[in-house]
């Protein structure tokens, strides 16, 4: 069987009074206005959670690379950078090096990428923002 293993990352700015904690069950933002799949909670910690998605779900298409795609995302240069964004990468896939989803990550990665980033807020906003790093693996 093929999964999807989300780790949900949710950031939170200066104005709210500490990050998201998923046990007191909120619904992320995004699924207000996206659709919001369903998923078995395996773990979760102080400002994330470890989901399991199934891969059915799930759907993807070669990257678009339209100018306007482009020019669109120079747009908001500088609002989360590439530098960032892969310090964020480096960090999950360091702390997931120690932990128990290892050995599955390992077992089913063969060509398929490291990550796959599943989701983003608007740049409006501000606070309760919820970042999805999906690392598929078998079980």
């Amino acid at each position: 069987m093929s999964f999807f293993l989300g780790l949900v990352v949710v950031v939170s700015c200066s104005q709210a009074l500490a990050p998201w904690n998923p046990s007191m069950r909120m619904r992320p933002g995004t699924c207000d206005h996206y659709e919001c799949p369903t998923y078995k909670l395996v773990q979760a910690g102080y400002g994330y959670e470890i989901r399991m998605y199934n891969s059915a779900v799930w759907m993807s298409t070669d990257p678009i690379t339209a100018p306007s795609m482009t020019q669109g995302t120079k747009t908001v240069q500088g609002y989360v950078t590439d530098d960032l964004a892969i310090k964020e990468a480096i960090a999950l896939m360091d702390s997931l090096k120690s932990t128990e989803w290892k050995s599955h990550i390992e077992k089913s990665k063969g060509e398929r990428p490291d990550y796959l980033v599943g989701d983003y807020n608007p740049p409006f906003q501000t606070t309760a923002r919820v970042n999805e790093i999906l690392v598929p693996f078998d079980m």
